[in-house]
């Protein structure tokens, strides 16, 4: 029978998957066309770019923009253009734009003979005009209630400050964060270059994060005496890191967090390993608190590592690095990491009656016909347990959440 961590979003487990779908001849050659299709290419993968590089490179750019250098250089350019066409020199088609410039076409002496219409003695009680009735209402309005900005028309409660902007000239990255068991694309967020690490890790939503790994078959009620007492999600590991360029970028800021780098390193110390592959003697740590993106060096397209509860393990992918753009992106800090991206997830409903949202999910169950085999409340009770309350048979219970599969 197949352990609590061996099954996938479909919710069969590998070994019946395997065992079935390796029988079939199409199968065989639809994985080999999915592996063909899904190894990386060296042309997909960009040399090794710093991000604080990269950014100052861009800000150097947009400032020849900024100077009017830029500018200057294509009016030349029209300018040329224009005289050629003309045929004109460039001094005598300088000429002629002063001449024909627009604000000399207006008299010296301006236009005497105008004057501002004052509307305050046009509109009366009298007036027959409805747009001056419309003014003369609309102003007394503003002078009763003057609009004040920041605070509301309706009442005298402030409106909140507006939340912080992204600064001009951060950078913006994408990354992709892939299911650990089928590999497929799960996640994608939109960073700033100046976030931490960690910002990112906080809003990765992994399966495993609401998956309670405690077997409740005995005393199902016990769970829903605590359920509302668990945080949400009800199984967040206070340790992880981030594999990058030979680094592994722990996150310490719990104090009952576990160095998950810690064995690999112990296993990449040893001479015998380093003589035999040198990559593993450049291994090095750092702490993801205090690492932003701006001082990571990535190649697009490389596939990096995510992993924590303790074997649980994402490939994340840096697929694009931009400047921030003000017309397109959010300009509110709070707004990143954004969600770009979720995979929609297939909907798993009740073994036995086929209709309700399952609530348990049982493993090597003695009654069930697979493992593992999901069931609403309804059905779990009464299929596991007799009219006394007693466990019938062998299996082991835990809860099910929608996003744990």
């Amino acid at each position: 029978m197949a352990s609590p961590d061996a099954y996938d979003d479909d919710g069969y487990s590998d070994e019946e998957e395997d065992e079935e779908d390796w029988q079939d001849t199409d199968t065989v050659g639809a994985w080999e066309s999915w592996n063909k299709d899904h190894q990386v290419k060296s042309s997909q993968i960009s040399d090794l770019v710093s991000v604080r590089d990269f950014k100052t490179l861009c800000r150097k750019s947009v400032q020849s923009l900024v100077d009017g250098s830029f500018d200057q250089a294509r009016s030349n350019k029209t300018n040329l253009f224009t005289a050629s066409e003309l045929g004109l020199t460039i001094s005598e088609l300088t000429k002629l734009k002063d001449e024909m410039d627009p604000k000399k076409l207006l008299p010296t002496d301006g236009f005497p003979g105008l004057r501002r219409l004052d509307l305050s003695k046009v509109v009366s009680e009298e007036s027959c005009f409805k747009s001056f009735k419309h003014h003369k209402l609309l102003r007394n309005i503003l002078r009763k209630n003057p609009v004040t900005y920041g605070y509301n028309l309706v009442g005298s409660e402030p409106v909140k400050e507006c939340p912080a902007k992204v600064p001009p000239g951060e950078v913006v990255l994408s990354v992709t964060v892939f299911h650990p068991i089928n590999k497929q694309r799960d996640q994608e967020f939109v960073v700033l270059g100046s976030q931490k690490l960690t910002e990112l890790r906080d809003n990765i939503v992994c399966h495993n994060d609401f998956f309670i790994k405690k077997d409740f078959s005995e005393s199902p009620s016990s769970y829903h005496e605590q359920v509302d007492s668990l945080p949400n999600p009800p199984n967040v590991s206070p340790s992880a890191f981030f594999f990058i360029n030979n680094t592994f970028y722990n996150d310490r800021r719990h104090s009952d967090s576990v160095d998950l780098s810690k064995p690999i390193m112990e296993w990449a110390s040893v001479k015998e390993r380093q003589q035999l592959a040198r990559r593993v003697e450049q291994f090095t740590t750092d702490n993801m608190a205090d690492t932003t993106f701006e001082e990571l060096s990535l190649r697009l397209g490389y596939p990096y590592l995510f992993a924590h509860h303790t074997d649980c393990e994402h490939l994340i992918k840096f697929t694009d690095m931009r400047m921030f753009h003000q017309g397109v992106d959010p300009p509110s800090l709070v707004q990143y990491p954004r969600l770009s991206y979720r995979h929609r997830r297939q909907a798993i409903k009740c073994r036995m009656c086929r209709a309700a949202q399952p609530q348990w999910v049982t493993f090597n169950d003695d009654l069930a016909t697979c493992s593992p085999c999901h069931f609403c409340e309804d059905c779990f009770t009464q299929f596991h347990y007799s009219k006394e309350g007693k466990k019938i048979g062998n299996f082991e219970a835990y809860p099910f959440h929608p996003t744990s599969h």
